[in-house]
């Protein structure tokens, strides 16, 4: 008796459905790396017209942007500090 005719009588299983099953699997699996594929292409030609459109430079966007939230930073601490009740006069 042949091993995967003892499978299929042994325990139940069709060989061939489970062989059926891996290749639908591996099928799948080719399908959705190819999406992948084609998807990040995508992405990432999207990305570099965007760049080559841009005026600014993505760096210089980044140093101005994060000037900005330091400056945003320093103002809030200072509205805190002199909102804060030790900066608050009491009665006199």
């Amino acid at each position: 008796m042949r091993s995967y005719e003892m499978l299929s009588t042994d325990t139940g299983l069709d060989r061939r459905l489970i062989m059926v099953a891996a290749v639908l699997v591996g099928v799948g699996g080719a399908l959705g790396f190819a999406g992948l594929a084609i998807g990040s292409g995508a992405v990432l030609a999207a990305g570099r017209r965007w760049m080559r459109r841009n005026e600014v430079h993505p760096r210089d966007m980044a140093m101005q942007t994060w000037r900005q939230t330091r400056e945003a930073s320093r103002a809030g601490a200072q509205a805190w500090r002199a909102a804060s009740p030790a900066n608050a006069q009491g009665p006199a």
